[in-house]
């Protein structure tokens, strides 16, 4: 009971230091396809289509591949855990049918990180002005394999992580290219996960 209070005022008390509001809106690029973009960003107001928070600060750009066949709008916790502390966040909604092509996702992820940080240079934007020098992509499940294959010689990602991330197939296996990854990177894995062993 102790360790659970513990938990809970911990919880209560990071909650309070959260900064900004959650907004939340789409982006379509085209990168040779169609890609529909999914982000969430700091904002004055939770809501579709609310303003942008204007208090001079830039806030890094994190792209994020969804797991197979899932939504890539199904990780509502990850949007809580980082837009309201100043982070940017973008869901690439490609590759959501069977059979994915993998190698293509995590070139998705890349080109949506690189995009959406360069809508802070173009006046027409609501991120004009509002996007970091820094930049992330990470994935869960074959979104998490997809990145690794997404960050083969790449040198202007700031860095990528990954939550269970699966192994890849018909083209590249994410497993080797693990291997010569070169950018920073945090990987979670789960001992009793049924999908994506450690």
């Amino acid at each position: 009971m102790k360790k659970l209070l513990l938990f809970v005022s911990l919880f209560i008390s990071l909650s309070s230091f959260s900064l900004y509001k959650v907004g939340s809106g789409t982006v379509n690029l085209n990168n040779g396809h169609y890609i529909q973009t999914f982000v969430f960003y700091p904002a004055t107001v939770d809501g579709n289509n609310a303003p942008i928070v204007d208090d001079g600060t830039k806030f890094p750009v994190v792209s994020f591949g969804h797991g197979f066949v899932m939504s890539p709008t199904a990780y509502n916790w990850l949007v809580n855990a980082l837009v309201p502390y100043g982070y940017i966040l973008a869901f690439p909604g490609t590759e959501t049918g069977v059979p994915p092509n993998h190698s293509n996702f995590g070139k998705d992820e890349i080109y949506v990180a690189r995009a959406i940080k360069a809508l802070g240079d173009s006046s027409n934007s609501i991120f004009y002005r509002k996007t970091a020098e820094y930049n992330a992509i990470g994935g869960h499940s074959m979104g998490g394999g997809a990145s690794y294959l997404g960050m083969q010689n790449v040198s202007d990602i700031t860095t990528f992580f990954n939550f269970s991330a699966a192994e890849t197939f018909l083209n590249e296996s994410a497993i080797t290219k693990a291997k010569v990854c070169r950018r920073p990177a945090l990987v979670f894995t789960g001992s009793k996960d049924c999908i994506a062993p450690a």
